[in-house]
């Protein structure tokens, strides 16, 4: 059965500059659902995220609990507890090792190779456990400009017992804005199909999280969502900008390859 929701969000983001080099961060986040059900921390004003952040060397590191993105989001993206290292030009490697509140250990390498017409990323993730089986997702991306656009095309494949494997892509065609410049606008189009052992906590604020039903008593059974999904940004003034996003998402069938 669908589910709607509307709910009001307030983030701040203190810095602490330390030594010029290291800074202490976090997130203060209040959230105040008007429709439909609200969580425990419904009206609750958090620390959310609090870590410390700077340059070890040549290695960029972040410690603590801060915001995490596998995969432009498709993947994973979502709270992190633990360490982030990050290094290389002109390929960039970033690793990732801690736990998420679905997975008491998480450990994550990427790469990414940038050139004037092109981009490429690939990553590997390894949650342990989803539902008590451990879920391994395997990611290559391939970044291009057409014309005024940028293209994406990305690759997924997920291994789980329990969710089922299953491979998935996610297709994107996006212009950028100019900053915060007023009247800046920036909007994009993707399309979707991913089973549920390709992601675990997904960045849209569609409903891709409420079709990843995976285990079950009679066996594995294989979730996931399909469809397309478009946003617009317009810069009104510097620091505020008005969003509209909107999905057209359907859940895949049990038991039937994506």
């Amino acid at each position: 059965r669908a589910r709607s929701r509307a709910r009001l969000r307030l983030r701040v983001f203190p810095d602490y500059n330390i030594d010029g080099n290291w800074h202490a961060a976090g997130m203060l986040e209040y959230e105040k659902v008007v429709h439909g059900d609200g969580g425990s921390d419904d009206g609750r004003l958090r620390l959310d995220r609090y870590y410390l952040t700077g340059r070890s060397g040549v290695v960029d590191t972040t410690v603590g609990v801060f915001s995490a993105n596998f995969a432009e989001g498709n993947v994973y993206d979502s709270k992190f507890k633990g360490v982030r290292l990050s290094a290389g030009d002109p390929i960039q490697y970033t690793a990732y090792y801690g736990g998420i509140d679905r997975a008491k250990t998480v450990a994550a390498i990427s790469a990414s190779y940038d050139t004037p017409t092109y981009g490429v990323d690939m990553g590997m993730y390894r949650f342990d456990k989803i539902n008590d089986a451990a879920r391994n997702i395997y990611m290559a991306n391939y970044r291009m400009p057409v014309g005024q656009f940028d293209f994406g095309a990305m690759l997924l494949h997920g291994v789980d017992e329990a969710a089922g494997n299953g491979t998935g892509y996610v297709l994107t065609l996006a212009k950028n804005g100019v900053g915060w410049r007023p009247g800046s606008l920036s909007y994009w189009l993707k399309y979707y199909r991913q089973p549920s052992a390709t992601y675990v906590s997904h960045t849209m604020n569609g409903m891709a999280d409420y079709m990843s039903y995976d285990a079950t008593g009679i066996g594995p059974r294989r979730g996931g969502f399909r469809g397309w999904g478009a946003r617009a940004d317009i810069v009104l003034v510097r620091g505020v900008a008005l969003a509209v996003e909107g999905f057209d998402l359907h859940p895949a069938r049990s038991g039937t390859p994506l």
